[in-house]
């Protein structure tokens, strides 16, 4: 590639990300809250599943987990749907904090199950959505 197309393009892309950042900062924020608030919900889900399963857990020591597992997510994206990842990180993390690793198995299974269902839920309101009447031939 030419050097000045090269430079076109980043020059594009640099034009993008002041848009974004100087722009479009309200939205930007948005999304930062919004990402927050699934991390939050997220570390909540880990409390009440242990909560749940009768062990005793400090919501200090679910949002560590949480925090962790999110990176653990975060340096396996070469991973489709980090399978394998997060499983060995919650059952890693469960063991470090004090806890039976088979509860932070559990943990990670309930996860799955919860992202399979909204993506059954996806996929059946995308269906619903795309469904068109016949047309009438006469």
């Amino acid at each position: 590639m030419a050097p000045r197309v090269a430079l076109v393009k980043l020059d594009g892309l640099d034009h993008a990300l002041r848009s974004t950042y100087v722009e479009r900062w309200r939205q930007l924020l948005v999304s930062a809250w919004y990402h927050f608030l699934a991390l939050a919900i997220e570390t909540l889900e880990i409390y009440l599943v242990v909560r749940f399963l009768g062990e005793r857990i400090s919501v200090t020591v679910a949002f560590a987990i949480g925090a962790f597992a999110s990176a653990a997510r975060f340096f396996s994206f070469m991973i489709p749907g980090s399978l394998g990842v997060v499983e060995g990180a919650n059952v890693g993390l469960f063991a470090a904090f004090g806890m039976a690793g088979s509860l932070g198995l559990t943990c990670a299974l309930v996860q799955r199950l919860r992202e399979i269902l909204w993506t059954a839920a996806g996929f059946a309101a995308l269906s619903l959505l795309s469904v068109r009447p016949a047309s009438r031939r006469g």
